[in-house]
């Protein structure tokens, strides 16, 4: 198994975490916030991890950082399933993206 594998096998088991927590948890609970001093609420630090993913698609793919964005900025306050939908549809892209001819090609490897 390369580098590569494994990641994606790492990350692919984290975001099954996620999925068990998001069917875990209730819609209400995305408005608690997380047990430590400065933090946002679920709901935020959902759209942060969503957005982060997004963001760093080009990342991988062109080797180039198109900066930050998520695709659940314009759509405001968010529900559970619109969440959900989203990180399902960064998943995909980063499954594609693991799968891109570029990757691993950069900086002579």
């Amino acid at each position: 198994m390369n580098i590569f594998e494994q990641v994606k096998k790492h990350w692919q088991q984290l975001r099954k975490g996620t999925y068990q927590f998001l069917d875990g948890i209730k819609e209400t609970d995305l408005d608690l916030k997380l047990p430590f001093a400065k933090s946002q609420t679920i709901r935020y630090q959902l759209h942060c991890m969503c957005g982060a993913q997004e963001s760093n698609i080009s990342l991988i793919v062109e080797d180039k950082w198109n900066g930050y964005s998520s695709s659940l900025d314009k759509l405001g306050k968010t529900d559970l399933a619109t969440i959900k939908t989203h990180l399902q549809a960064a998943d995909k892209q980063m499954l594609a993206a693991y799968q891109s001819p570029n990757l691993g090609r950069r900086n002579g490897h």
